[in-house]
């Protein structure tokens, strides 16, 4: 048998901990605070059932063949409606659908981006975009982030600072609602300005949406798309934590010249996004159905992430801070700087409970004194016991 021999980019990847973590996580007695999916109960099954027969049955022509790589008309009109609800007038003409909205993000990198050029990122940042880009060659620059979001401030410095260098970064990759891992929201002031940086700066704000309206607070999250006049900006959205994560069925809004590149560029990968699923998310907006049951689905987190928020109130040390997360999956905790969290992790091991420690979501993988729980999945019971227990663990630890 020959060796086998890896790409340069295969090579780099990052050892994944995160198998090991979901290993850990499914042993008997063990807690998990780790993955970022929706609990067994948000999935639209019955109506899954009755879409898929009536589409097979009725339309197959629309679901059988090769599709459009652009996307069926169908899925991109209700996307147009999501769009509308988040604050954003988009034509069809401009949306092209994906398999989630990671594989958007993949797809506009390498169309924009050659190695070399420069890329800004959050610190920190979603982890799957982190690991799949940054061995890619890109020069990855990290911006601050805090309460409001990414800091304008800092963004701003980094961007003229970069320019007098005669670096011109491609594009800002940004969260805009219930950050991942960080739980928080750009404030309104943050998503007016931003268009303009992009502006100034002649470079793309790549927007990454995932979560939008799973909003449990009344807060502002319109999108930073809504305030782009100039088409810098570039809106990433995905239907995975709003029906399912296994269609993958995401979307990206774009300028007309980069729709032209998709159309020709995609059959050259993967020729497109399944049809059938596409469609099938069409007919979930057939009569607003998919409304209500965004509508249950924010009634299910929200008692959710009130039960984790409950909990990090009664049983967290004093010292230790965590986002509220007005909306999304995620608390981000941030601990004193004295506590060692490959220990605290260890520790927490031992209790039988397991979340994603904070070196996952920064680019030189150190914890930064953070670690991300996710309350999407377990019960509100779970939830509860598996705080109590990382609080016992972290009381050790800043005892020592």
């Amino acid at each position: 048998m020959s060796k086998l021999r890896y790409s340069s980019w295969a090579s780099g990847l990052r050892k994944s901990d995160i198998a090991e973590f979901l290993r850990l996580a499914k042993e008997p007695g063990v807690l998990s605070l780790c993955p970022g999916v929706p609990y067994p109960g948000a999935y639209p099954t019955e109506k899954v059932v009755e879409v898929t027969s009536s589409l097979i049955k009725n339309n197959p022509e629309a679901i059988f063949p090769y599709g459009n790589p652009q996307g069926t008309l169908r899925s991109r009109e209700a996307v147009t409606y999501r769009m509308k609800k988040r604050g954003a007038s988009v034509s069809p003409e401009h949306i092209v659908m994906t398999a989630g909205s990671q594989n958007a993000c993949d797809m506009v990198l390498r169309m924009i981006a050659d190695p070399g050029d420069t890329l800004i990122i959050e610190a920190p940042t979603f982890l799957g975009v982190l690991d799949s880009i940054k061995n890619w060659g890109l020069n990855l620059v990290e911006v601050p982030i805090d309460n409001d979001g990414i800091r304008t401030d800092v963004l701003k410095n980094t961007l003229t600072q970069l320019r007098n260098k005669g670096v011109k970064p491609k594009a800002i990759y940004l969260m805009s609602n219930y950050h991942n891992p960080a739980g928080i929201m750009l404030s309104r002031e943050r998503r007016e300005e931003l268009p303009q940086i992009a502006e100034e700066f002649d470079c793309f704000i790549i927007e990454d949406d995932a979560y939008s309206e799973l909003l449990y607070d009344d807060v502002d999250q319109t999108a930073v798309k809504a305030f782009d006049t100039t088409g810098n900006v570039i809106y990433l959205g995905s239907f995975s934590k709003l029906v399912s994560p296994g269609f993958r069925v995401g979307w990206a809004v774009v300028p007309e010249e980069l729709v032209q590149t998709w159309n020709m560029c995609r059959p050259m990968f993967d020729v497109g996004s399944p049809t059938l699923n596409q469609e099938l998310i069409a007919e979930l907006h057939v009569d607003n159905w998919l409304d209500g049951h965004i509508a249950t689905l924010i009634e299910g987190y929200r008692s959710r992430r009130d039960a984790m928020l409950g909990a990090l109130e009664e049983f967290m040390p004093k010292g230790v801070t965590w986002t509220r997360a007005h909306g999304g999956f995620y608390c981000w905790i941030t601990t004193p700087g004295n506590v060692d969290h490959d220990s605290l992790f260890k520790t927490a091991a031992k209790n039988k409970v397991m979340y994603f420690t904070g070196n996952f979501f920064y680019l030189d993988n150190q914890h930064h004194n953070h670690f991300r729980l996710c309350y999407s999945r377990p019960d509100v019971d779970v939830i509860v016991e598996a705080v109590k227990r990382i609080a016992i663990a972290l009381k050790e630890e800043m005892a020592k």
